[in-house]
């Protein structure tokens, strides 16, 4: 027969393919991890975290679904992104208006319009 290797070592697998295996405890061959059962891997846990998110956005909280919420919270977030770009930036709008009522000569006063058409 053929000769007992350790585990972890490569065998064959498939036949041709001396690399194809790996050796397990009990030294039998099973196909060693390649490119396509990692993928096939990465697959199944991405399908699987989509299920739990889904399933997480789907349950109801206080009365409305998750996805409420998370809508809710972004739209919140953002919200609160705007209003610190504000709080931020005032000195600079402040300094500009000031230097935009300096230059014109009306002191910053815009006239009125005359809203009448002329036919």
């Amino acid at each position: 027969m053929f000769p007992k290797k350790p585990s972890g070592s490569f065998c064959e697998f498939e036949a041709g393919k001396l690399s194809s295996g790996i050796c397990n405890a009990d030294q039998e061959c099973e196909l060693a991890d390649g490119e396509e059962s990692a993928l096939d891997e990465l697959k199944k846990q991405f399908s699987k975290f989509q299920r739990l998110f889904s399933d997480w956005a789907n349950e109801e909280t206080a009365g409305l679904k998750n996805y409420i919420w998370l809508i809710i919270g972004g739209v919140l977030v953002l919200m609160l992104c705007c209003l610190g770009c504000y709080v931020a930036n005032r000195p600079a709008i402040d300094q500009y208006r000031k230097k935009e009522k300096g230059s014109s000569g009306d002191g910053g006063n815009v006239p009125a319009r005359n809203n009448t058409t002329a036919f």
